[in-house]
């Protein structure tokens, strides 16, 4: 039979029913392999009907964590590929059912950019980002977390090693249809990685950060959801962006989304792991390194005169963060 996606909006409640048809621990692997497979944009666009993106991918695995139980259907790539054209079909209540509202598009184009373009950053350079701001980028202001030692306290570990363990799990990922097995590193084949962080290291490193199970998953969803519209929950906060693998599902970890494990090491996840730990202060801290690292990139322009924030007026404000002077325009950066 040749598969034909539909062209009729999907509710919600069918979507989620047609998830919880199957065990989790026969779809969730299937979603693995699927996300290790299509682990690039390009090959997104090449895969069956388009369906296999990484947010749809995404979004099937939270709901089999947090709503599928072991007592149902077997799984296999057929499903799948009905449970990703389901989710292409999620009707749009607030789009349709709002026409009059002349912010609705603009909403559902928010709503879709955050669902969406996150996965589309270019991995290799924002892991490099990571490495400029909080290492070679000096801020203005005294930090209160980021101190000497503030890696270890926070990371348990060094930043490149912290960098390199999630390189390492995000190659195994994609390479072993979306596992980390902790058994790999006694192969003889992962020496010359061990000599660089050792095993102990990069093992309490991804239980830490890296790694949940069930249970916990069901927890910290069921508290994101209880601030999220029911209507809108395919763009809550799936805890796998938290933690990207999974145990208790056949060998090692399971990492249903692989492009997730490297974005922990990303600034974005170094912020959201160090406010997590430290709070308020730890956001302030980055906010300023942030800033002097887009003045860096500004100074770089050619034939641009760069100028940083300036106090005027009897009230003392401040102005916008930098000001670039070109013979062409003139620059204000936020």
């Amino acid at each position: 039979m040749t598969w034909t996606p539909g062209s009729r909006a999907v509710r919600e409640r069918d979507y989620v029913a047609r998830v919880r048809r199957h065990r989790p621990s026969a779809l969730l692997p299937l979603i693995a392999r699927a996300s290790a497979a299509f682990s690039l944009e390009s090959s997104w666009r090449e895969s069956p009907y388009r369906k296999y993106t990484p947010w749809a991918l995404a979004d099937a695995a939270r709901v089999s964590l947090a709503c599928g139980n072991e007592y149902r259907k077997d799984a296999n790539d057929a499903d799948l590929l009905r449970i990703l054209d389901m989710y292409s079909q999620l009707e749009e209540p607030y789009l349709y059912e709002h026409d009059s509202d002349e912010d609705a598009l603009g909403r559902w184009l928010l709503r879709a950019s955050g669902e969406q373009m996150t996965y589309q950053e270019p991995v290799f350079q924002e892991l490099a980002r990571t490495a400029a701001m909080l290492t070679q980028t000096t801020g203005t202001r005294q930090a209160r977390c980021l101190r000497p030692g503030w890696e270890e306290e926070l990371l348990g570990t060094s930043l490149s090693h912290y960098v390199g363990i999630a390189q390492l799990l995000w190659a195994s990922a994609i390479s072993c249809e979306g596992r980390f097995d902790p058994d790999s590193l006694k192969a003889p084949s992962a020496e010359r990685i061990c000599a660089e962080i050792p095993a102990t290291t990069i093992l309490s490193v991804a239980e830490k950060h890296f790694v949940t199970d069930a249970a916990a998953f069901r927890q910290v969803n069921e508290q994101a959801r209880m601030t999220t519209d029911p209507l809108l929950c395919r763009y809550e906060y799936n805890p796998l962006r938290g933690t990207p693998l999974v145990r208790g599902y056949g060998p090692g970890f399971l990492a249903p989304v692989s492009q997730l494990i490297p974005a922990k090491a990303s600034p974005l996840g170094i912020y959201y792991t160090g406010v997590a730990r430290f709070g308020n202060a730890f956001a302030q801290d980055l906010g300023d390194l942030f800033e002097a690292y887009v003045g860096r990139q500004l100074r770089l322009l050619p034939g641009a005169a760069v100028h940083p924030e300036i106090v005027y007026g009897h009230n003392q404000a401040l102005s916008v963060d930098w000001i670039v002077v070109t013979e062409e325009l003139v620059l204000l950066r936020r």
